[in-house]
């Protein structure tokens, strides 16, 4: 039936009365045939060999044999393109079908389903399939990045993709690099067998120290992909117990910074236990040579600031025993040279305060 608008009205004579009937207009229309690609009537993004699932409804019956389905490649999100496959398609009821379709290869394709009837052809609205390269991905130790091992320690790897349990076109390759780069000479390159559908494993056990880039690489559709790139660092010396390395250990010949275990050669940043020879801060015990800052024991040779045991050579601030060389403030005492202040009463040299 061609889509245009036809007029029905009749004339009706009744006793010498004509009767005229109300006009009548019917305009045929397109059938509503819908298409849906992974429950999407727009688009659906999937990656090479992920299959796509395609249902199309329509006004056709159970035994109908004019439906069918095309896929194009476009350069664009139009629904042109040219044609890649044009496929017969049998209703799975009345008003229904569906099919499916695995990519091989990325890239744009708009998918329409077909129907001729009474000599017209009819389409659903184009639903637009984009496919990507496969998402592969690359383990070492659980680390998507890199991982660090010492020389004979085992490294796992495990790989995802979109192969299938029986594929044979999955390997991987180990190079040895100059730098942290993905390039560099191929060390190794061995063919890996799936673990299951998407899933394959493999260990390797490092005997040179190095920075080993390793890939994951898939043939498929006459297409070669990989994964990204995983950094396996080999060190020269192997881990001590705190987990770092020899080669970062502390310069010392013991435990931390000396050769005992602190920051000297003995104990700690001297020669036996503290900062000088013997523990402390000298050669001996403290900050001199016998337990303090001075010679002795104390501040001075003696155990004081001065000479002998206070702040003088006697045991005070001045020569003897006080504030001058004698037992006081002045030679002999007190705060003049006698032994009081003055010169009076035969006491200028013995008791008093002047002179």
């Amino acid at each position: 039936m061609e889509n245009c608008t036809y007029t029905f009205f009749g004339n009706m004579l009744v006793s010498g009365v004509l009767y005229k009937s109300n006009e009548i207009s019917l305009t045929p229309v397109a059938p509503d045939i819908t298409l849906t690609a992974n429950d999407s009537n727009r688009e659906a993004t999937v990656q090479i060999n992920e299959p796509v699932n395609f249902v199309t409804t329509g006004p056709w019956s159970a035994d109908d044999t004019n439906l069918f389905y095309t896929i194009r490649l476009s350069d664009d999100e139009s629904c042109g393109g040219n044609v890649l496959s044009k496929q017969d398609l049998t209703p799975t009821s009345v008003g229904t079908a569906s099919f499916s379709w695995t990519p091989t290869t990325p890239g744009l394709y708009p998918v329409h389903v077909g129907w001729v009837y009474g000599g017209n052809n009819y389409a659903s609205p184009c639903v637009l399939v984009t496919v990507t390269a496969p998402d592969i991905t690359l383990t070492a130790n659980d680390s998507n990045r890199e991982a660090t091992v010492q020389i004979n320690e085992p490294v796992n790897f495990v790989t995802t993709g979109p192969w299938s349990a029986d594929d044979t076109n999955l390997f991987y390759t180990i190079r040895l690099s100059d730098d942290e780069s993905c390039g560099g000479e191929v060390l190794l390159k061995q063919d890996l067998t799936p673990t299951s559908v998407g899933t394959a494993s493999f260990s390797w056990t490092p005997t040179t120290p190095g920075l080993y880039p390793v890939h994951v690489g898939w043939v498929y559709g006459g297409n070669n992909y990989a994964s990204p790139c995983v950094l396996v660092t080999v060190l020269k010396q192997p881990r001590r117990r705190d987990g770092n390395t020899n080669e970062t250990a502390t310069p010392t010949g013991d435990s931390d910074t000396d050769r005992n275990g602190y920051p000297d050669r003995n104990s700690h940043t001297d020669g036996d236990s503290n900062t000088n020879g013997d523990g402390n801060t000298d050669r001996n015990s403290h900050s001199d040579g016998d337990g303090y800052p001075d010679g002795n024991s104390y501040p001075d040779r003696n155990g004081y600031p001065d000479g002998d045991g206070h702040t003088d050579r006697n045991g005070y601030p001045d020569g003897n025993g006080y504030t001058d060389r004698n037992s006081h403030s002045d030679r002999n005492g007190y705060t003049d040279r006698n032994s009081h202040a003055d010169k009076r009463s035969g006491h200028h040299s013995d008791q008093y305060v002047g002179r």
